[in-house]
C-alpha cells in the first residue's frame, strides 16, 4: 500500500544527478593481458565502453560530486540535507563507510549518515529506507548517494576477463523530500525488496575474510591468491537468477497494483548485461522502445547503475507528467528489488 492510500505524507524524488570519470575505455582499449575480443564483449553483454577513474580518485570523491550536482540542479542548499544514505560495494576504505566521507566533503555537520551494503540493489534498498523516513516525518531532505569505483579492484589476467570487461565507475545522487520539487518529481507508490543468501558464493569478492587473522592474509586460503584477490562470478548462475528475480519482481508489481505491461511507460532495469534485460523484458511483454538503457557506453556501474540511468533518462526529458516508471535490479548476495514511480499528472 502506498503512502497516499494510507493517508500519510508522500516521499518525492526531487532531483537526480550523476558523475562519471572523464576517461572512457572502449572494448578495443581494454588491457591486452585480458585477451578479449571487442566485438565478442558487445555481443555477450551489450557493452562497447565504460568509464574508469584515474588512480587517486576515491568512491566518495565521485559520490560527493554527484551530490553537489543534484543539489545544484534541484536548487536546494546542501545545508538543508538532514540525512545521508550512501550505497556502495567499493568503499574508500574498510572503515568508515563513504557516508561520513561524503558528508565531510559537502561541509555538512552532525547529520546522520547511513551506509547500505546491498551491491547492485543498493539504490532500491536505500530508496525504501529514505521513503520510509520521509513518510514518517523523521527527516525532510534526504540525500541518497550511490557510487562505485570498480576499476581499481579488478584483475587483468585472462581468467578475469568475464568480470573486468563488464564494470565501469560512476556515481549518482537523488534528493528524497516530502514535497514536490523540480520539473518532473517522482513518487514511489510501490516498493518490494528481496534477498537469498544461498547465492552469495555465485558473485563475490573474498579479499577480506574476518575468519582469518589478519583478515587480509591471502596465504590462509586453500586457493590461489589471485582467485581470492579479485572478484569472481559464476556467470551462468547469475544470469539465470537475475532473469528469474527481475521477472518475479515486476510480476509482483503488476499483481499487487493491478497493472499490466501496457500500463508501464518506462522500464529502468539494472545495467548488468543487455541480454539479461532483453530476456526478462521478452518474458514480461514489455517492448524494447519502453526500456531505458545506457550499458553500451557506461557498462555495469553496480550500485550506481540504476540512479545513473534514472538521471540520464530525466536529463533527456523522456519521462513525462502522468507516467509510470518501473525500476528493477538484481545484485550479489543475491539481492533484488523493484520500485514503481509515478509522476504527477
Amino acid at each position: 500500500m502506498n503512502a497516499a492510500a494510507q493517508g500519510t505524507r508522500r516521499a518525492w524524488i526531487a532531483g537526480a544527478a550523476h558523475a562519471l570519470p572523464p576517461h572512457s575505455v572502449s572494448n578495443e582499449a581494454l588491457p591486452a593481458s585480458l585477451g578479449v575480443d571487442a566485438n565478442g564483449i558487445f555481443k555477450r553483454t551489450g557493452i562497447r565502453s565504460r568509464h574508469w577513474a584515474p588512480a587517486g580518485t576515491t568512491t566518495s570523491d565521485l559520490g560527493a560530486e554527484a551530490a553537489r550536482l543534484v543539489c545544484e540542479k534541484a536548487g536546494i542548499d546542501p545545508r538543508r540535507v538532514d540525512c545521508i544514505i550512501a550505497a556502495t560495494q567499493t568503499p574508500d576504505q574498510s572503515i568508515p563507510g563513504i557516508g561520513v566521507l561524503i558528508q565531510q566533503k559537502l561541509g555538512l555537520n552532525d547529520i546522520p549518515c547511513f551506509d547500505v551494503r546491498d551491491q547492485c540493489s543498493g539504490f532500491l534498498y536505500g530508496l525504501q529506507i529514505a521513503s520510509a523516513f520521509v513518510e514518517k516525518g523523521t527527516y525532510k531532505c534526504i540525500l541518497l548517494v550511490c557510487a562505485e569505483i570498480q576499476s581499481h579492484s579488478i584483475g587483468f589476467e585472462p581468467e578475469d576477463a568475464p568480470i573486468s570487461s563488464l564494470f565501469g565507475d560512476g556515481a549518482a545522487a537523488v534528493l528524497v523530500m516530502p514535497e514536490e520539487q523540480g520539473e518532473c518529481p517522482l513518487t514511489p507508490v510501490w516498493q518490494k525488496l528481496g534477498a537469498d543468501g544461498s547465492g552469495a558464493s555465485k558473485l563475490r569478492h573474498r579479499l577480506w575474510n574476518i575468519a582469518n587473522i589478519p583478515p587480509w592474509d591471502l596465504s590462509q586460503f586453500d586457493e590461489p591468491a589471485h582467485r581470492v584477490q579479485f572478484p569472481e562470478m559464476d556467470g551462468e548462475a547469475v544470469f539465470r537468477a537475475a532473469v528469474k528475480r527481475i521477472v518475479s519482481s515486476v510480476q509482483s508489481c503488476f499483481k499487487e497494483q493491478g497493472l499490466t505491461a501496457a500500463d508501464i511507460d518506462w522500464l529502468i532495469p539494472h545495467q548488468a548485461n543487455a541480454n539479461i534485460n532483453k530476456t526478462a523484458a521478452s518474458i514480461l511483454g514489455i517492448p524494447g522502445e519502453r526500456i531505458c538503457s545506457n550499458i553500451e557506453t557506461v557498462g555495469n556501474c553496480s550500485g550506481a547503475s540504476l540512479p545513473i540511468l534514472l538521471s540520464e533518462t530525466l536529463e533527456r526529458a523522456l519521462i513525462k507528467r502522468g507516467q509510470r516508471v518501473l525500476m528493477v535490479g538484481f545484485g550479489a548476495g543475491f539481492t533484488w528489488g523493484a520500485v514503481l514511480l509515478e509522476t504527477k499528472a
